[in-house]
């Protein structure tokens, strides 16, 4: 199992999806996080 902590506002309602070796759950999320590429880019 892999794990993975996300911070942010849900966007819109989990969508679940099966597959022959597993689920997936697919959904957006919204963050104020601000960042900037090594080229100065946002």
């Amino acid at each position: 199992m892999n794990k993975i902590i996300l911070v942010g506002h849900i966007g819109r309602d989990p969508e679940l999806k099966k597959f022959d070796w597993g689920s997936v759950a697919e959904f957006s999320i919204a963050t104020t996080e601000k960042w900037k590429s090594k080229d100065g880019e946002k």
